[in-house]
């Protein structure tokens, strides 16, 4: 469970001239709010071989022009990435770990979001998009995603964003943004049985 900010400058990197809906996409399971609920929705829950099999099976059945599913499967497939790598040695030797783990991974975005210039732009692309009429899709409906999209737009614009995570350094976050990125193009492809992905 990275940084929104890490979801869409991942999305960014796999799909550079993507429509609005696909990066609201990349951001909405986390507009989930409930603790148990949001490990469901993000099938935490599930054993690892499991997580990733019932995310080929997402990315098998979600049709390629359907652009907002492809963008949530995005985000689940990073935050797998992410919850077996980095997660997972961050919370190794700590009993306490969840607050200090939020606190470092909101400096991540907010240095994100300072230091790349269309962060701002698409926020407000995103908050200006009517999320009504959004499907259901991991746990959150639109009324949800809009408001994720509002409090965090405001909560990002309001930090100074001049402060690296000691924990989770900017190149280590770069390296596993681009790696995943790129990575996830195998994953789809593979999952979907095509050789065009969607972001071609």
């Amino acid at each position: 469970m990275p940084a929104l900010m890490v979801h869409l400058a991942a999305a960014r990197l796999l799909m550079p001239r993507a429509d609005t809906l696909f990066y609201i996409g990349n951001i909405a399971p986390d507009a989930v709010t409930g603790h148990y609920e949001k490990d469901h929705t993000h099938l935490r829950d599930l054993p690892l071989a499991r997580r990733e099999a019932e995310l080929r099976r997402m990315a098998s059945t979600a049709g390629p022009l359907d652009i907002y599913a492809q963008g949530v499967i995005f985000h689940l497939y990073l935050d797998m990435c992410w919850d077996r790598t980095h997660l997972l040695q961050y919370i190794e030797d700590r009993a306490d770990w969840f607050v200090p783990y939020r606190a470092e991974i909101s400096l991540v975005s907010a240095l994100l979001f300072r230091r790349l210039p269309w962060a701002d732009p698409l926020w407000r692309r995103m908050d200006d998009y009517d999320c009504s009429a959004l499907p259901v899709l991991a746990g959150a409906d639109g009324g949800a995603v809009a408001g994720l999209i509002d409090r965090n737009g405001r909560w990002h614009r309001e930090q100074p964003g001049d402060r690296p995570s000691a924990a989770f350094p900017p190149e280590l976050v770069e390296r596993f943004m681009a790696e995943t990125a790129e990575a996830y193009k195998t994953f789809w492809r593979d999952a979907a049985g095509m050789d065009v992905g969607f972001w071609e």
